[in-house]
């Protein structure tokens, strides 16, 4: 009986909130289209994206996104996300050719050579002088690595069509390790370029040489979590990244834009794997000069407007949501569940910022528990709170208790559906 009981927790919610979720996006499609100049439009993508299996026209959401990657009156940072979640929607769709056709517009880097696992216990790998470092790229070399020798090896490009380095089959054991990654790219003039970078722990860059970005944050990877300007000349650069990566899924990914962060893809399609030895310079420790360069800072921004307007619910929440997609901090810092407690603290009940606070709140079943509480005493009929806590009963063992509250969300459902 428990069994069938917590089947029937989980088929009748399946259709609880399509009404709602579809308004929810109706609104959400309605301010991006006032917002797209500003950084409120970038969080604002996301929470789109995140309704994407429970809205029912999902092709109107994939040509809304379609809309503002080609507006040239929206951000580059917000153009840059809606492309990189269009391709995602394209690939939910089994549309992969299109997906890398999407990406391809946001000018990422697929040429890739690798060496490692070098060690990273006890965090150290990041200030750790590995030979990568010392002598440069030799693929005839083979070095004492974390277990075993390592050499240079070469990384398919068909492997990586949305731009993602997946390091996972490339590199063992993965775990606390040091990862060094190289390319070359051609400019076919001296000029700025800004590098967006995303990996999975805490990273340094080099360009020909010289060190131009750090990173001691570990994190998982994500899309654009740091964006730099470095200056290239004209002919062949040597991009090394050094990847101290902890635990979880190790890659990164990096692609190319102007000094007005316009993505470059012939500049990306030009990167080579390094042809030999002496092709990547052994690096030095001093930072390079920064370039001048128009790129913009969401993150910034948002935090900007929620430490200027404390009391204000969706400046908390959007900072909230750019930080959980982002996660360009430590993980140990848990920013995005803490900007979204404020979100709570202004707008406690709000049903939208409880239901997200709990998710965030990864650790403590407790607050979970007491977020959808407060949204459910806010709106006793809320379908998407309601189906919450009977997935927070089936949870914890409470069969009973979850059957009755997806009946609740299903009958709060179809009273939206009828008005």
């Amino acid at each position: 009986m428990p069994s069938r009981l917590a089947a029937l927790a989980l088929l009748l919610p399946m259709a609880a909130t399509a009404g709602p979720v579809d308004a929810q996006a109706d609104a959400l499609s309605a301010r991006l289209a006032g917002e797209r100049g500003s950084a409120r439009a970038l969080p604002d993508l996301f929470r789109l994206y995140e309704l994407r299996d429970e809205i029912a026209d999902l092709p109107a959401t994939a040509r809304l996104f379609d809309r503002i990657a080609s507006d040239r009156r929206a951000r580059t940072d917000v153009r840059a996300a809606a492309l990189e979640l269009r391709a995602q929607l394209a690939v939910a769709q089994g549309q992969l050719l299109q997906a890398r056709a999407i990406v391809d517009r946001v000018a990422p880097v697929r040429a890739w050579a690798v060496i490692g696992p070098f060690d990273n216990d006890g965090r150290a790998g990041l200030r750790t002088v590995y030979p990568p470092e010392t002598e440069g790229y030799d693929p005839a070399a083979k070095y004492p690595g974390k277990d075993h020798d390592v050499f240079w090896r070469a990384l398919p490009q068909q492997a990586f069509p949305l731009g993602y380095v997946d390091l996972s089959s490339a590199v063992w054991p993965a775990q606390d390790s040091t990862i060094y990654a190289a390319t070359v790219l051609r400019s076919t003039r001296a000029r700025t370029a800004v590098l967006h970078v995303g990996a999975s722990g805490a990273t340094r860059v080099w360009v020909n040489g010289k060190l131009v970005r750090e990173d001691t944050a570990v994190h998982p990877s994500r899309w654009d979590q740091s964006a730099f300007a470095v200056e290239l000349r004209a002919g062949d650069n040597s991009v090394l990244l050094k990847l101290a990566h902890g635990t979880g899924k190790p890659g990164f990914s990096l692609r190319v834009c102007d000094e007005r962060d316009e993505p470059v893809p012939a500049l990306a399609t030009s990167a080579r794997v390094p042809g030999g030895k002496g092709a990547l310079a052994a690096v030095r420790e001093a930072p390079a000069r920064r370039p001048p360069a128009r790129t913009p800072d969401a993150l910034g921004e948002l935090r900007e407007a929620a430490r200027l307007h404390p009391e204000d619910a969706r400046a908390q929440e959007d900072l909230a949501v750019v930080l959980a997609w982002r996660r360009p901090y430590d993980d140990g810092e848990r920013l995005a569940l803490h900007a979204q407690e404020r979100a709570s603290d202004a707008a406690p009940g709000d049903p939208r910022i409880e239901l997200r606070l709990s998710r965030y709140e990864d650790r403590d079943g407790n607050r979970r528990r007491a977020a959808l509480e407060r949204a459910l005493a806010r709106d006793p009929d809320d379908a998407a709170v309601l189906e919450a806590l009977a997935a927070q009963r089936l949870e914890h063992g409470d069969a009973w208790g979850a059957a009755r509250f997806a009946e609740k969300a299903r009958a709060a459902a179809w009273r939206f559906s009828i008005g």
